[in-house]
């Protein structure tokens, strides 16, 4: 997204805590995001991707989701 107004973000969701990073890249180039330190409780976790104020013509392309199991 090139629009300095633009807001993108990734958050996961679970045990009723919220975490997010921020995803305002401002290139074309592939990164990878990682959010650490989630508990996921029950088997459940919400992915969520959200946009704000953006302008047409923007875009933001999302693949290869997952969810890695950390050692405790």
């Amino acid at each position: 997204m090139t629009d300095p107004a633009a807001a993108a973000a990734m958050s996961i969701t679970s045990d009723g805590r919220t975490t997010a990073a921020d995803l305002n890249q401002r290139s074309s180039n592939w990164s990878q995001v990682t959010i650490q330190g989630v508990r996921v409780s029950g088997g459940m976790a919400r992915i969520r991707f959200s946009v704000t104020d953006v302008p047409g013509g923007q875009w933001l392309d999302i693949g290869d989701i997952s969810l890695v199991a950390a050692d405790s």
